[in-house]
């Protein structure tokens, strides 16, 4: 009996305490939708109210959230229990999402891929700097086969108009019309490792061999080089260093999504590519398909395939035609849509790639996507139940300008429509607002969980007392840890090209 008694209380226990640690973490309860501690702590640490109150208390941390975030739990809890997620476009935008936290740049593949730190010599950060004395005016031609950039440099070596085959054969839409003028000057910095080393050794007017990088087959013409002024070596180290290492990782990066080809079995079916050929022919710039030259029978067959799925004629064509003119390139031989498919797949076979890492598995991830796609079904709810259900009519247009002519001194409803329209949609999207807003609080009261709210204001005031103490530290000049430079810290990291 003592035995039972004591199996019993310790359960008891382990269920209080496991209450306890299950409602760490969250300020606020809407049905199954919760506001974590840490989003709170970093959206009020952005506000003004962080630097305007002396001290913050939990009540100020209530009338904090119920001005900016608490309308979003009710949101969120009205667009799970529609089921918007079963939405089939609404689906896809999250499964979008979860491919783009999962190979967002500093993400959680790019943490299991890409080492923290790579290596770089004295010895080449020696070398960089000598290089840097030099910039350089280049012109390319940029193909996708090297059969095709062979035949291109014999025919260059033996006296052919570097323009005249720009024209005809380069696939660099941003340069076509310049000749293959790529930029004004440019640093080996702003080179891949094998053209900088070929942009050295190529005397000024003469071409370099084919070269291969992240875009395909490059052939590069020295234009003009000069003398480029530099900072002291020991001033200039830090820079250098970190180019140098941008550049290791990018290799790194690119040796690591060709091997997401071969492991996922990226494939292209080159019989179905000379049947749809003459659709994509034409020197025209810019992305351009012929529909009525591919029957409908083919326009469904498989073109792309790989280990987890495929993608039709049509639809690869859609998304080639969906390219920006600053990343579209022709589509004439099999090696450019070869190469289109594996660039416009990549992110689809990293994800793939974190799934089978189990990356999507850890409590991290499943943490942070399921507050993102809460949030995503929360925006897809508010558009459902309000901006989308907003209807203005002529007749709302007509009877508001009657009521209001003085007020716009009788100009003539025609020229005023577009106002009076966006005037009579935006009070009505607020009327509505408040009055779903109300309806979905009584629908789902909220529980606020005090303990949390009291813990997260001490956090907060320590940290503000902590400031005050720091001495102000200067605004740090380098880019995204690990990343690439400039690239965007959502983003996946990108190989290097032959100039970037």
């Amino acid at each position: 009996m003592i035995k039972k008694y004591l199996g019993f209380a310790f359960l008891l226990t382990s269920l209080l305490i496991g209450c306890a640690k299950k409602d760490e973490g969250w300020l606020v309860k809407v049905k199954d939708q919760t506001l974590r501690d840490d989003i709170l702590t970093r959206r009020y640490k952005m506000s003004r109210e962080f630097s305007q109150h002396p001290a913050i208390t939990p009540e100020i941390l209530k009338v904090f959230i119920e001005k900016t975030l608490l309308n979003n739990l009710f949101f969120q809890a009205e667009g799970n229990a529609l089921k918007l997620d079963q939405d089939s476009t609404i689906a896809e935008q999250i499964r979008q999402e979860e491919r783009r936290m999962l190979t967002r740049n500093n993400g959680p593949l790019f943490k299991a891929v890409v080492p923290a730190s790579f290596s770089v010599s004295e010895e080449e950060i020696r070398n960089a700097y000598e290089w840097g004395k030099q910039e350089f005016k280049l012109s390319h031609i940029l193909v996708k086969s090297p059969t095709l950039a062979d035949s291109i440099y014999s025919a260059l070596m033996a006296g052919a108009d570097f323009k005249t085959l720009v024209t005809r054969y380069s696939m660099d839409m941003n340069t076509i019309e310049n000749g293959g003028s790529i930029a004004p000057w440019l640093s080996w910095s702003q080179l891949a490792p094998p053209s900088a080393e070929a942009v050295r050794n190529t005397p000024t007017g003469s071409y370099t061999k084919p070269i291969l990088g992240g875009f395909g087959y490059q052939i590069l013409r020295i234009d003009e080089r000069r003398e480029r002024q530099q900072p002291p070596f020991e001033q200039a180290r830090t820079e250098i260093e970190g180019n140098l290492k941008n550049q290791k990782q990018g290799l790194f990066v690119e040796n690591y999504t060709n091997d997401l080809y071969s492991k996922f079995n990226l494939a292209i079916d080159s019989l179905l590519f000379v049947k749809i050929a003459p659709a994509l022919q034409g020197n025209s710039a810019g992305a351009k398909v012929d529909y009525a030259l591919i029957s409908p029978e083919d326009q469904k067959k498989t073109l792309v395939s790989w280990k987890g799925g495929q993608w039709s004629v049509r639809e690869t064509l859609d998304k080639y035609l969906q390219m920006t003119r600053g990343n579209a390139y022709r589509l004439t031989r099999y090696e450019d849509v070869a190469d289109f498919a594996r660039k416009a797949n990549l992110q689809e076979l990293m994800l793939l790639d974190a799934r089978a890492r189990k990356l999507d598995q850890t409590e991290e991830f499943k943490r942070d996507f399921f507050y993102a796609k809460n949030q995503l079904l929360g925006q897809k709810c508010r558009e459902k139940l309000i901006t989308r259900a907003v209807k203005v009519s002529e007749e709302e247009i007509t009877a508001f300008y009657e009521s209001h002519k003085s007020e716009y001194k009788d100009r003539p409803l025609a020229e005023l429509r577009s106002t009076l329209r966006s005037r009579i949609y935006s009070a009505k999207m607020a009327e509505l607002q408040e009055k779903v807003t109300a309806d979905l609080r009584k629908k789902y009261p909220e529980k606020w969980n005090e303990k949390a709210l009291k813990k997260t204001a001490e956090a907060l005031n320590a940290e503000k007392a902590a400031l005050s103490k720091a001495p102000a530290q200067p605004q740090a000049r380098t880019g995204q840890p690990g990343g690439m430079p400039g690239q965007r810290p959502d983003m996946p990291p990108a190989p290097p090209q032959g100039v970037r």
